[in-house]
């Protein structure tokens, strides 16, 4: 496993993260990634420590507060080799939103207990819109760094274009946003050299496009898997796009996760991927990501250009 760091901060955190949301399961009425087995999670989240990933990406809102739990459980005994990035903001599935000061201080609480610790190295509004984001958010944030309930706090972002606020406007530490080689808007627009420029960190979610291009999605009859609300249209364009892309690379060793993960590491921009897991399988096979490293100048151009026929 491969280490950087978060742009200015002093955290330093595996390049393959581990992104928490898909063990919600349908836990309380949330909706994910389909059905989870608490047992798979928790060795998952343990074997993923194991083969060095040291960066875990939550919220309290994934399983409301479920998910927080289960790392709790599977990582408490090392919270202090352990970096963990949680969430504040998003109170349901439909996004509705609460970034008032009575509500982060109940939700830094909340997630502090269930993950039974005294502080969070990483605190993100949780996709909120811009306009939401007031001084007084921005106070609140700071007290509570204050206080060393946070060392740092940034965005994970709404809207890809909300990632160019967070750095000129707010100078947040960190951004998490969108980035794969299916939607690298963030690439394209400028975003990922502004982080560079400013040291901002980045950490790059959805990599895997929630499993599509991968082939890990296929649509089936799990209410609880909000995948099946893809369109069927975007669903054969990524997978039609992706294994054009696969098929062209020179390094046939590598899987799709893998490929896909390495393309999103081939930024210098980029502090950390984070895959949604759920099984120890998946995890083995994302770990092995960071070992093969970045993708070539050439497979990168290929991918650019393939992308391109496929307007994305």
């Amino acid at each position: 496993m491969r280490y950087r760091e978060i742009g200015k901060t002093s955290l330093v955190v595996s390049d393959i993260g581990f992104g928490t949301w898909p063990l919600s399961g349908d836990s309380h009425g949330s909706l994910a990634y389909g059905k989870t087995d608490d047992t798979e999670s928790i060795a998952a989240l343990q074997l993923a420590y194991r083969c060095g990933i040291n960066f875990f990406d939550t919220a309290d809102l994934y399983g409301y507060g479920h998910v927080e739990n289960l790392l709790s459980k599977a990582l408490g005994s090392v919270r202090d080799k352990i970096i963990i990035a949680s969430k504040v903001g998003m109170i349901n599935n439909d996004s509705d939103t609460d970034l008032s000061t009575l509500h982060i201080f109940e939700s830094i609480n909340g997630s502090l207990k269930r993950l039974n610790t005294d502080y969070l190295d990483l605190y993100l509004l949780h996709s909120p819109k811009i306009e939401q984001i007031t001084d007084e958010v921005i106070n609140t944030l700071q007290s509570l760094k204050k206080a060393g309930k946070i060392r740092y706090y940034g965005l994970s972002t709404k809207a890809v274009a909300d990632g160019f606020p967070a750095v000129e406007k707010f100078k947040f530490d960190v951004i998490e946003t969108n980035y794969s080689i299916m939607d690298n808007r963030c690439d394209k627009n400028g975003l990922l050299d502004l982080c560079a420029k400013t040291f901002t960190g980045v950490i790059a979610r959805t990599p895997l496009s929630q499993g599509i291009i991968t082939g890990e999605f296929t649509y089936n009859n799990d209410s609880t898997d909000r995948r099946n609300s893809i369109p069927r249209e975007t669903y054969d364009r990524l997978t039609s796009a992706y294994s054009e892309i696969v098929n062209s690379m020179k390094d046939k060793f590598t899987t799709k996760a893998q490929t896909a993960l390495r393309f999103c590491l081939s930024h210098p921009a980029v502090s950390s991927v984070i895959p949604g897991m759920k099984t120890r399988t998946e995890v083995m096979e994302n770990c092995y990501a960071s070992e093969f490293g970045p993708l070539s100048s050439d497979e990168l151009n290929s991918i650019k250009n393939i992308c391109k026929m496929y307007s994305l």
